[in-house]
């Protein structure tokens, strides 16, 4: 069975994980503080890694991704949901600390012009989401932000520079990535 961790899990738990948060009012097995290093798992405990909607909170991205790469295993998979650039109330919320782009975890690829850690990552997936929350929009809302998540995904790059400001937007940027150890 995997082993699955939810940093910053708030109260939705992602099902059968271990959840962490700094918030003892949560659905958290592990109260701590995610902005404090290192955290409370010994190296290579999870196959799986989630983070919705948590990473833009943190006070320092690069310091994050190692820390999760000491907790998981090799090839291990690390989901992550955060707000895109685009998304006009990114930064509305005073605890925002960045917005991401779908090169974001680009920088955390070998071979990358630009190094920040020499711990490393394979980016398996990326996508525009345009709604973040389906289940509060109505059918029709739901319908166009699917049409649009196809057309957006169709070039990342052209909705990114041009096409998302005419659309007002989108709401998260999913990633998948494999871990490389």
């Amino acid at each position: 069975m995997k082993t699955v961790l939810d940093l910053g899990c708030g109260k939705k738990k992602h099902p059968n994980s271990v959840g962490m948060d700094f918030n003892k009012d949560t659905d958290a097995d592990v109260v701590h503080d995610l902005n404090k290093y290192p955290y409370p798992f010994p190296k290579n405990s999870f196959d799986v890694i989630y983070c919705s909607h948590i990473l833009e909170h943190l006070d320092n991205l690069v310091k994050t991704m190692e820390e999760m790469h000491r907790i998981a295993r090799p090839n291990a998979r690390i989901i992550i949901r955060v707000p895109h650039a685009s998304q006009c109330g990114v930064w509305a919320n005073p605890t925002h600390r960045r917005v991401f782009a779908t090169k974001t975890f680009d920088y955390f690829e070998k071979g990358s012009q630009e190094k920040y850690s020499d711990k490393y990552f394979v980016v398996v997936k990326k996508r525009l989401h345009y709604l973040y929350d389906e289940q509060s929009h109505s059918e029709w809302e739901v319908a166009l932000g699917r049409f649009l998540d196809r057309l957006a995904n169709l070039n990342l790059y052209f909705c990114e520079r041009v096409w998302c400001y005419w659309v007002g937007g989108f709401s998260e940027v999913y990633f998948e990535l494999k871990v490389v150890k």
